[in-house]
């Protein structure tokens, strides 16, 4: 018997949906002394984001899978020490488990009946790997869109080095593919090499998850000079980089920004040899979006924190960046000061990319997309999740859960019609 149990987050009319029967996993043949039980703090695994339901907690596969085992790719999530810290230090147990359930070769979902249903996945990051992952449990055919090389999304590219390493971002995408049913097309950017005209037409259901991609700029004369950096850029070559030692460190890194790209970029080119590295953000320290946490961490690796920075102008010389200036942002004496910098990097954030829809039009809401409880968007048949949507935190276990409810919705939209 499935069980049944309030599903919390956007959801509406599934308020109540089958999971997973309480059963032992299917197909294991690995004993229980193989996951040792490890003590959970609050809010911990047992977030609504990490796992499908709570169990008695008894020492059992059966528990792990419904307890201890987190959704797929909520273990590289865990890696991240800024989403630990904001979920409670989740990073405690979900991560060294599944490490050793894939060590085992352990699979705790199985694949139901076919259903003849076919759904297209925009994007193969957190959120369309987690849909897929779903949707090929209940019994659809998923086939994944992604415009890189490499399916991940920021797990992949976005994500500092010393964060995720061994290429685990990769071991999570194999261990979503095991459960067959889903074909990824890689280097195809929907909107260019297929419509989303043709999607609807040739699928039953469609579900976005295509992040952000457009970075944000700082709206500064000499914002095109040589060694001023998109953040993300940076990371995405570095963690595709068979050596890093070929990447280019400055001497004087300024970086633009509070939040946890602002840190990762910080951190990383301080470990790669840049002898001064200085975080500016325009605002103080409790308002920054990273944790407490990382800003300490950030400091105990010999990374500079400027607040109240408001940066007013580059100073480019002989075509190269050589300086900002700030003004002090929490006084009104107009205060001014020059930081050296031969390499700048922008982490302030990032946009919805373009993408060419044709003729379908979204309802939009500060530039994401708008979508209902159940992640459904304006356009019938398309669903969306994850940082391209309005109201999302940022967070990759987020992105996640919206894949996952997504993924719910559409099962049921085309089980029941």
């Amino acid at each position: 018997m499935a069980g049944i149990i309030p599903v919390t987050g956007r959801v509406g009319a599934l308020s109540a949906l089958t999971l997973p029967p309480e059963d032992e996993p299917p197909g294991l043949s690995v004993t229980a002394e193989a996951f040792p039980v490890v003590p959970t703090p609050a809010p911990g695994p047992t977030d609504p984001r990490y796992v499908d339901r709570q169990s008695s907690p008894s020492r059992s596969l059966r528990t792990h899978h419904a307890v201890v085992n987190p959704r797929p790719l909520t273990a590289g999530s865990g890696r991240d020490t800024t989403e630990a810290d904001i979920l409670g230090g989740a990073q405690l147990s979900p991560y060294t488990q599944t490490d050793r359930a894939s060590e085992l070769g352990a699979q705790f979902f199985t694949r139901e009946a076919a259903t003849g249903c076919t759904v297209a996945v925009v994007g193969a990051g957190p959120a369309g790997l987690s849909c897929a992952h779903r949707l090929a449990t209940l019994g659809h055919e998923v086939v994944i869109y992604e415009a890189l090389e490499k399916s991940g999304g920021l797990n992949e590219y976005g994500l500092a080095a010393y964060k995720m390493t061994e290429d685990y971002a990769q071991q999570e995408v194999k261990d979503i593919l095991s459960i067959g049913g889903i074909k990824v097309k890689h280097g195809i950017r929907v909107g260019q090499d297929v419509s989303f005209a043709e999607l609807q037409t040739n699928y039953d259901a469609v579900f976005m998850g295509v992040g952000l991609g457009a970075n944000k700029d700082i709206n500064l004369d000499g914002e095109e000079a040589p060694g001023v950096i998109n953040a993300v850029d940076y990371i995405h070559q570095l963690r595709q980089s068979n050596d890093v030692g070929q990447l280019p460190v400055g001497q004087n890194v300024v970086v633009i920004g509070g939040g946890m790209t602002a840190i990762d970029i910080a951190i990383q080119t301080k470990r790669l040899g840049a002898p001064n590295v200085t975080m500016a953000y325009r605002r103080g320290k409790q308002h920054m979006n990273a944790s407490l946490e990382e800003q300490e961490f950030a400091l105990s690796e010999g990374v500079h924190i400027a607040h109240w920075a408001q940066p007013i102008s580059l100073i480019v010389e002989q075509g190269a960046i050589t300086g900002v200036e700030f003004k002090m942002a929490n006084n009104e004496s107009g205060q001014t000061y020059i930081t050296p910098a031969d390499m700048l990097f922008k982490a302030i954030g990032q946009n919805l990319a373009a993408i060419n829809m044709g003729t379908i039009e979204f309802v939009k809401s500060h530039g994401k997309y708008e979508v209902d409880q159940d992640l459904r968007t304006s356009q019938p048949g398309i669903w969306a999740g994850g940082d391209c949507v309005a109201g999302n935190d940022g967070l990759a276990v987020s992105a996640v859960q919206d894949g996952k409810l997504a993924a719910l919705s559409i099962h049921h939209t085309l089980t029941q019609s």
